[in-house]
């Protein structure tokens, strides 16, 4: 919990934000951490023991204006109007009933922020992978003398009675574009190192509003292959864009997921596990991380090109592109080589 409060803060205050609201703020895991570095914070959640949980929390001694709100993610009319330059939905939307309603709270969020302001959407689902997800976590509970028929059967049972909200990225994308005008969307995975649900099946969308910052724009764009980090040498003069990098953070899951559907239905759980061995790919994603922390500059991700969510794009960003405070933000724009 302290590794998914942490990244959250630090995604959140990386926009310097002044005026924040908060919609679903619970009992303030995430507002206490960032109320002392702003000038205004307002949590909205409907759940008035959530709300008295983080008044009771508060520091007397802050500085920043407070307020806490009674009411539903729709009845934005309640908070105070204070020009926000950033409204926070974290680990909120799978909770909404239906697409029609997320829709309704981004319209009425945007329009309480002011015209450079950002919209942060955390932890959100991932659609294309809840399947997968199921899967996993019945290959990991199945006990060994369990056939696999059984195993996928509960598996399907547990993902058809999955009602809570969920999007490929790219589909909350073009709603952010539709619905509020954004002008830019930035789609993060999430960067915590326990293989939780949270971390390996969920995702941050960031929408801006304005054009307070530039969009950095690879020089070249690479198609990615097993052997590209054997051949490719960054100098880090120039942001570079690579395609297609295999989402090694999932990729054991996946894999599992796919031995326990193409197995023989009356093979025991046991020695299907045991069959598959401990072997793992390579892991590229940690391996380009690695790449630009060498180069001290930045590594970027999107999830949105690959509606599966086994593959991401990302930009390495040298040190003069990324030596800003702030975001680094990437037109991820595919051109053909």
């Amino acid at each position: 919990m302290e590794e998914w409060v942490d990244e959250t803060v630090r995604r959140i205050l990386t926009h310097r934000p002044r005026r924040v609201l908060e919609i679903g703020c619970g009992t303030g895991l995430l507002g206490n951490r960032i109320i002392p570095e702003l000038d205004a914070y307002c949590g909205m959640d409907f759940s008035v023991g959530a709300l008295q949980r983080f008044a009771l929390g508060l520091d007397s001694g802050t500085k920043a204006a407070v307020s806490l709100v009674l009411g539903s993610a729709r009845d934005l009319d309640l908070v105070p109007t204070w020009e926000y330059d950033c409204v926070v939905l974290n680990s909120v939307l799978q909770y909404f009933p239906d697409t029609a309603y997320v829709s309704d709270v981004l319209l009425k969020a945007s329009r309480l922020l002011q015209p450079n302001g950002v919209l942060f959407l955390g932890d959100v689902r991932h659609q294309s992978l809840v399947t997968t997800h199921h899967l996993w976590r019945a290959w990991l509970s199945s006990p060994d003398d369990m056939a696999a028929r059984t195993a996928r059967d509960e598996a399907a049972r547990r993902a058809q009675s999955d009602r809570e909200w969920c999007a490929a990225p790219a589909d909350l994308e073009e709603l952010l574009r539709s619905v509020t005008g954004a002008r830019h969307m930035e789609t993060h995975l999430k960067d915590g190192r326990h293989p939780t649900e949270m971390n390996l099946f969920r995702y941050d969308v960031v929408g801006y509003f304005g054009t307070g910052r530039p969009l950095i724009q690879p020089t070249v764009w690479f198609d990615w292959s097993p052997g590209l980090l054997s051949r490719f040498s960054w100098a880090g003069a120039e942001p570079v864009g690579i395609r297609g990098v295999p989402n090694s953070r999932i990729a054991s899951m996946v894999d599992a997921a796919a031995n326990l559907e193409s197995a023989s239905p009356v093979e025991r759980m046991g020695k299907l596990r045991a069959g598959r061995g401990d072997a793992e790919p390579g892991d590229a994603l940690s391996a380009l991380r690695r790449l630009a922390e060498e180069h001290q500059g930045a590594l970027v991700t999107n999830w949105a090109a690959d509606r599966s969510g086994e593959t991401l794009d990302l930009a390495l960003v040298p040190p003069s592109a990324a030596a800003d405070p702030g975001p680094v933000l990437v037109q991820w724009g595919r051109p053909e080589q």
